[in-house]
């Protein structure tokens, strides 16, 4: 299934779906719908596998075992979301098998990847045009954002892309899904 993912796009397609699935067989808040998912992140050849890895991948706890991968290539940046109702927990239970692997955050806007003192108040101040039409929609909303990790080993489809020359995974990638309920 991963295989037909051949593009960032798709991902997010991918994972909105996974996210709604995820949501609707929560049995304690199935009403919670999701909103908004957007991301912003950047390609880099090391991306740490300290405390997640790809699927077929292996953790190595701050590289401390020598016949371990130390890294994998993948991009990092930051996920944000906004649900209809208040989640559970810390909302990130909702991204499992997504491909995305949440890591610090929770509850609320932060703009800065690691910067947990530059919180967003409104999400009209997330770092988008798009966003802004949020701030006059008679809606309430959730929002939470976390560090977040995709590898290139759980995207096939792309990782073939490149090994074939066709293309390179992009530096810099930006996208939003939107809801229209």
């Amino acid at each position: 299934m991963h295989s037909q993912i051949t593009s960032l796009d798709d991902l997010m397609m991918y994972s909105v779906s996974t996210i709604r699935n995820n949501l609707k067989v929560d049995k304690i808040n199935n009403k919670t719908k999701l909103i908004l998912l957007k991301w912003k992140i950047h390609y880099t050849p090391f991306l740490s596998n300290s405390h997640c890895s790809p699927i077929s991948g292996t953790i190595n706890s701050q590289g401390q075992d020598p016949y371990k991968p130390r890294s994998y290539p993948g991009w990092k940046g930051r996920v944000w979301v906004f649900y209809s109702h208040s989640p559970n927990d810390f909302c990130s239970e909702y991204f499992e098998n997504s491909l995305i692997h949440t890591e610090s955050g929770g509850y609320g806007l932060y703009e800065i990847e690691g910067d947990t003192n530059n919180h967003i108040s409104h999400p009209k101040d997330l770092p988008t045009n798009r966003c802004d039409r949020w701030a006059y929609k008679d809606i309430s909303i959730y929002p939470a954002s976390y560090n977040c990790k995709i590898f290139l080993d759980d995207l096939p489809g792309i990782k073939a892309l490149n090994l074939l020359g066709n293309t390179n995974p992009e530096p810099f990638h930006e996208c939003v899904y939107e809801n229209d309920h």
